[in-house]
């Protein structure tokens, strides 16, 4: 779906203020790229498309990095296309930065584990 150049240059001045669990407050842009971390620590990365009061969101052109923390292990990344992320799985959302992600090689990136965030009750 294209979007006309006029509504494209609008919806991308919207601001939207997205709150996630009432505690972290982000303006995020419609249609921009973003990064979602979830409760169980993967990574989401894709254009922003909606959102919803339940913090919901939905991604377009999604891809799943999955980076593991040892050598021989080699890093995925996962197309997944249009995705919707379930608001009780966020735990942070933040915009990407283009160029500095494009000078990323984030096949051949190391890095540690993240602590799961489950509530355990």
């Amino acid at each position: 779906m294209t979007i006309p150049c006029q509504i494209s240059e609008i919806l991308k001045e919207v601001c939207v203020f997205y709150r996630v669990y009432d505690v972290v407050c982000i303006i995020l842009t419609i249609l921009e790229r973003v990064v979602v971390i979830t409760t169980d620590a993967r990574s989401f990365v894709g254009t922003l498309e909606g959102y919803d009061k339940s913090t919901n969101i939905l991604l377009s052109n999604c891809i799943e990095r999955i980076i593991y923390p040892e050598e021989d292990e080699e890093n995925q990344e996962v197309p997944l296309g249009l995705y919707l992320l379930r608001g009780g799985n966020v735990v942070c959302v933040g915009e990407i930065d283009a160029d500095l992600d494009s000078k990323i090689d984030w096949l051949k990136v190391q890095g540690s584990v993240l602590k799961d965030t489950k509530n355990p009750l």
